[in-house]
């Protein structure tokens, strides 16, 4: 089979392409572990022209994120192909973006958004998971560090006022959009917060996907119940006012075992499998 996964190039001064990588190769991981060919394109959606020919169409095509999402031409896409929007934001409402009502299937980052839509909309957890594209931090048992940072990835700006006092405790970063600069920071310690800080919202599970990936531990204010479930081995979930506390109790962990962990259960083709999608029944037939 043929799987074509887009979106578009950048949003504003943002490297979209690092956003929205580590869903991109979650997809490309799992397909290609099932012998399945998975191209990308990066670019505006108003220059994906397809043609009559149909060897140029994808048996799969899969567009991510919120960015052009509008201008993607859904119904030029022949009926066999599968169109999948990769949905990366916290909804507020089931009809958000116009490419949630106009695909075959939607996947989606975090259980909260699922369980909110998929009463309406064909809608599956497929989250991004390990990045063997990442090296893991050290390559040995980490010891403890008196007044080692820790490390918040995003903008402090947009978050609401109920986790302010907890950011000035860490270090934020913005400006991070490649592995390398990531790897620069030598930091072992994040946290998370959500942009409604103090709201049980949907864990951020691109930001966790990068952080795990290389070994290193995430303290997050607490997140939806079934998000928290399925990030329990990894993340330490605790109230939004003791998250900072919290880094203070880290010990000692090994950059490398805790790696490796994450990435036998987020294995991106186990996580294709365990999304139930449909696609999944003509992706077996050529599986190994």
């Amino acid at each position: 089979m043929k799987i074509l996964v887009a979106h578009c190039y950048h949003v504003k001064t943002v490297n979209y392409t690092f956003m929205m990588l580590p869903v991109v190769h979650t997809i490309q991981r799992a397909f290609t572990y099932y012998n399945h060919t998975v191209k990308t394109y990066i670019g505006p959606a108003s220059r994906l022209n397809w043609t009559n020919n149909s060897k140029t169409f994808p048996d799969i095509f899969i567009w991510v994120g919120m960015c052009e999402e509008h201008r993607v031409p859904w119904d030029k896409l022949p009926k066999h192909t599968k169109k999948i929007f990769y949905q990366t934001e916290g909804l507020i409402k089931c009809n958000q973006f116009d490419s949630l009502t106009k695909v075959d299937e939607v996947w989606d980052y975090s259980f909260a958004n699922v369980a909110k839509c998929r009463k309406n909309i064909n809608m599956k957890y497929f989250p991004p998971g390990c990045l063997d594209v990442v090296p893991a931090i050290g390559d040995t048992t980490i010891p403890k560090i008196i007044h080692r940072p820790s490390y918040f990835l995003g903008g402090v700006h947009l978050r609401s006022s109920n986790c302010k006092k907890e950011l000035k405790n860490v270090k934020a970063i913005r400006n991070i959009w490649n592995f390398h600069d990531f790897l620069k920071l030598n930091a072992f310690i994040f946290v998370n917060f959500h942009k409604n800080c103090g709201q049980k919202d949907a864990f951020e599970a691109f930001r966790a996907s990068l952080v795990l990936s290389s070994g290193g531990v995430l303290i997050s204010e607490h997140s939806h119940a079934r998000d928290e479930q399925e990030f329990k081995e990894f993340v330490t979930f605790v109230n939004t006012t003791t998250v900072y506390s919290e880094t203070k109790k880290i010990n000692v962990f090994n950059t490398v075992k805790r790696r490796h962990a994450f990435c036998e259960k987020f294995a991106p083709e186990k996580l294709l499998l365990n999304s139930e999608s449909h696609v999944l029944q003509t992706t077996q037939k050529n599986s190994r």
